[in-house]
């Protein structure tokens, strides 16, 4: 999510994003991002925070700005702010309700959208899952790797 902002006091306009880690990282320059940028974000995620990222730029004065326009015109060279963490917690019953569905022999299935590390996080958490081994696979980045491979 992004925003183009004019301040009214001295009419600069400024240029606000925020997104999943990953991504904003990609979008900033480098020599912006802290030297332990992948490792705090990891820290986080692993202990189910939610995390976003934050960066911005100064834009030149203009008066029509449209963001939707051309995105990546505004989305490059960025210089990352921080890092907004969140932390939901479970409601009182989660644990119980799980448990009541596992012992009913249901088949639990988590879907999220959330980062894997806090996904995974969360469902131990919950007791979703257990001492089991869970395995995080990375399907985009696996099939931009082999794709010449898989071409047929």
């Amino acid at each position: 999510m992004s925003v183009i902002v004019k301040n009214s006091l001295d009419n600069s306009y400024r240029f606000f994003i925020k997104g999943a880690p990953e991504k904003i990282g990609q979008m900033c320059n480098k020599s912006y991002l802290p030297f332990d940028f992948e490792d705090k974000h990891m820290e986080h995620t692993k202990n189910g925070y939610r995390v976003l990222a934050c960066a911005t730029k100064v834009l030149p004065e203009r008066e029509d700005y449209n963001v939707e326009e051309n995105r990546k015109k505004f989305e490059n060279n960025l210089i990352f702010l921080g890092f907004i963490i969140c932390h939901n917690k479970l409601k009182r019953d989660t644990k119980h309700v799980i448990c009541s569905l596992n012992n009913s022999n249901c088949k639990l299935i988590m879907a999220t959208g959330d980062n894997p590390f806090t996904s995974l996080s969360v469902a131990r958490e919950a007791e979703l899952i257990k001492d089991s081994s869970v395995f995080i696979l990375d399907l985009e980045k696996d099939l931009e790797e082999n794709f010449e491979r898989l071409k047929m």
